[in-house]
């Protein structure tokens, strides 16, 4: 009996950490595609809801939505291509969703779950990436990389 708590706990913290390097995933990728409007862009509270057993349910569809509308709009804002940058789709968001109802009802069907929030997690990364690379991402700072002007002062005697 011991045996099969600790085995449980090891796995709920393994299930734990995955979970956040997720929704940091999730959350930077939002991050990337800061819109100049705010009701625009993905709430991090929506993201880091998600960790609220039940509550979940709710904040996985509406984060989901959300992330889509976000993409749509800075698309829309810095006017661009999807040949500069890749597109965006929530589908396997929605597989992970399906995947994570399904299992309440039949435990089996985790595998649907974890395989949705797999590619979602790669589909988000690549997208992210494009966006970072493209180099017309907000959070980017890019005034760092600029070397200030020089400033010359002449005098004359």
């Amino acid at each position: 009996m011991e045996a099969l708590l600790g085995a449980m706990a090891i796995f709920f913290v393994i299930n734990l950490i995955i979970t956040i390097l997720f929704l940091l995933s999730q959350s930077s990728f939002a991050k990337a595609m800061t819109t100049s409007n705010p009701m625009n862009n993905t709430s991090g509270v929506w993201i880091w809801t998600q960790l609220i057993p039940f509550w979940s349910l709710v904040a996985i569809p509406v984060t989901l939505l959300k992330l889509n509308t976000q993409f749509q709009a800075f698309v829309a804002e810095k006017n661009l291509s999807f040949t500069e940058i890749k597109m965006y789709s929530n589908v396997w968001g929605w597989i992970w969703y399906g995947g994570t109802i399904a299992s309440i009802f039949v435990p089996v069907l985790w595998v649907i779950a974890l395989v949705g929030l797999i590619g979602f997690w790669v589909h988000i990364s690549n997208v992210k990436k494009s966006i970072l690379i493209s180099g017309v991402s907000t959070s980017v700072n890019t005034s760092a990389a600029e070397p200030a002007p020089a400033t010359v002062t002449a005098t004359q005697e």
